[in-house]
């Protein structure tokens, strides 16, 4: 087997064609940058190309792209090899999260839909009364 290196990291993502191909090499020249281990880039490298054929094949553009996405990519159909073993999935997840969070910061694509439940919007709002009321106990203590 040949040894990972930067360079090996880098002309794997080269190869893609899809929404996703400009933006790999930089991808993988910001964990270059951020001091990850050739390995290390080595390993999160190929998963930029296999999303980027998978959000290629389904019409995809960078605009929409979402966590959505990403649960759908992961939830794919196994290779034909056989299963993908859970390992590998919790590595490919946190490599293509890291690739979707280096694209929102860089506006390629949207930020995060944060949505909340009414009962997150009630806990909010008890503990805002609670917190109101241990000031108010406080200060008449004073």
């Amino acid at each position: 087997m040949k040894k990972p290196t930067y360079e090996r990291a880098r002309a794997l993502v080269r190869r893609a064609t899809g929404p996703l191909a400009s933006h790999l090499d930089t991808f993988v020249v910001s964990l270059i940058e951020q001091q990850y281990r050739a390995s290390v880039t080595y390993v999160k490298a190929p998963h930029g190309p296999a999303l980027d054929r998978w959000l290629a094949k389904r019409h995809v553009v960078l605009s929409d792209l979402s966590e959505v996405h990403i649960e759908r990519y992961q939830n794919r159909c196994p290779r034909r090899r056989g299963s993908i073993r859970i390992a590998t999935r919790q590595i490919e997840r946190k490599a293509v999260t890291q690739l979707l969070e280096f694209l929102r910061a860089r506006s390629v694509c949207p930020a995060a839909h944060i949505v909340t439940t009414a009962a997150e919007d009630l806990d909010w709002t008890s503990a805002r009364v609670t917190s109101a009321l241990k000031d108010d106990t406080a200060s008449t203590r004073d």
